[in-house]
Formats: C-alpha cells, structure tokens, sequence
C-alpha cells in the first residue's frame, strides 16, 4: 500500500517504549506501582516472545515467569489465570491498533478515506505479523481459547477498543458526533476483529474495502468545510502545468 509505514509490535508497544514510558511514570507513581508496571510488561513481552517460538496451547505460566524475571506467584497474581494473561497481551495489541488509526486520522485531515485505509492496512499487516495471530488464530492449528477470546468472550476486548476508537473520532480533526462516533466506532471495531479472526484477502484490499464501506457515512456527518475536495488533488497537477 503506497504510504504503508514498516511496523512491528515492538516498535509500537515493545521494549524501547517500555523503557520510556517506565521513565515517566517512575516520576509520578508510587515504587510498588511502578514494579508491577514493569512486571507486567515485562511478562507480556516474554508471551509474545515464546509464542514466537510454540502455540499458544504448549505455553505455560512457569515458562512466562521464568523469562519474564517474575516469580509464578507474581505471574498469577497480575493476571490471575493464563487466559487472563492472553487477554491482558490482546488488549495491549489493541492499544497498538488504536495508536496507528490516531496517528493516520492525524495525518490525514480532511480525507476520512485515506485514513481508514491506511490506519486499518497497516494495523491488519501487524496483526499478520503478530505471533499469537500466527500461531494461535490464524495458524494452521487454530486455538479455541484465544478464537473465543476475540469472538464469544471478547466482551471485555470489544468494549475497550470500541471505547479507544469512539474518543478518537471525538478527538480528532473529524470531531464526529458522539452517536455517529459511537455507531461507526461498533463497525470497524467488529470488521476488525472479525479479519483477524477469520482474514480473507491481502490487508491492501480488506483496508480498501473497509474504507469504501466507511467513509461516504463519515462525509455524511461531517460539514463540508472538514473535508478536502475530491477535485483538489486532481486541481492541482492542471494548475503546475506550463500555459
């Protein structure tokens, strides 16, 4: 896709940023609240480091813990169970996902269609790239806690993305209106999960496709004066060219 930035789960919620957001926090928090911070950023990346390795269904809690640096008590007591520990990796991904459609709505104001499209195909490619898609979801052996995890019992994952996306329309140069933000914020939130559930084509095309459904109801709500023309770009090439 033209425009695609190269993302990784690392870049965006990884170990560098880790460390800068430990920084600032350590600044303002408690010792106790900062050691779980860490504990428990420290046991995500260790999840995600041996899923890379194994599916989902062979990991364990004492595996976590031993790479994460944290006892199995520790483990246990930030996440309560090993499901609570996959849910807890699925909703840092989603911060992620949430941080590259702000920043493509960012950048691109005035067309609610770029944006979506480019938000959602580079969000889709890191999905691809994530192991616990590859080897849990959309691995040749899918696993059926994690599927149900993002379907049947994703209520807890559903809420706080829908919750993400509705404040970013808000927020952001769109400024949808809260019914509207919270109508299209329920769609492509479902549309998302359900393509990395059950993905069918390149993430070029399903970002496209999502793009074309969305958009015409976003220009609807929006006033003409928060859009960019359709005819500007193609204005502009005309008026380059030599009289």
């Amino acid at each position: 896709m033209e425009g695609m930035k190269e993302l990784t789960f690392r870049s965006l919620i990884g170990a560098g940023n880790l460390r800068e957001r430990v920084r600032a926090e350590s600044r303002r928090m408690p010792l106790r609240a900062m050691t779980r911070v860490v504990s428990r950023s420290s046991a995500l990346e260790a999840a995600r480091q041996i899923l890379s390795e194994k599916p989902w269904g062979e990991v364990t809690m004492a595996e976590v813990a031993a790479l994460a640096g944290i006892s199995r008590q520790t483990l246990y007591k930030e996440f309560g169970s090993r499901d609570g520990l996959a849910e807890a990796y699925v909703l840092r991904f989603v911060d992620g996902f949430l941080h590259i459609v702000r920043e493509e709505i960012d950048a691109n104001p005035g067309d609610p269609h770029r944006a979506i499209r480019d938000g959602f195909g580079q969000f889709l490619m890191l999905a691809i790239g994530d192991p616990l898609v590859q080897r849990g979801i959309d691995g040749p052996d899918p696993q059926g806690d994690l599927l149900r995890l993002l379907t049947t019992d994703g209520g807890k994952i559903y809420l706080h993305a829908t919750h993400g996306l509705t404040e970013i329309f808000l927020t952001s140069w769109a400024a949808v209106p809260p019914a509207a933000a919270r109508v299209l914020a329920d769609g492509l939130v479902r549309l998302a999960i359900s393509n990395v559930a059950l993905r069918h084509g390149t993430p070029e095309s399903i970002a496209t496709d999502l793009a074309d459904l969305f958009s015409p109801y976003i220009e609807a709500v929006l006033t003409p004066a928060q859009l960019v023309p359709a005819t500007a770009e193609a204005a502009e090439p005309e008026a380059r060219q030599p009289g």
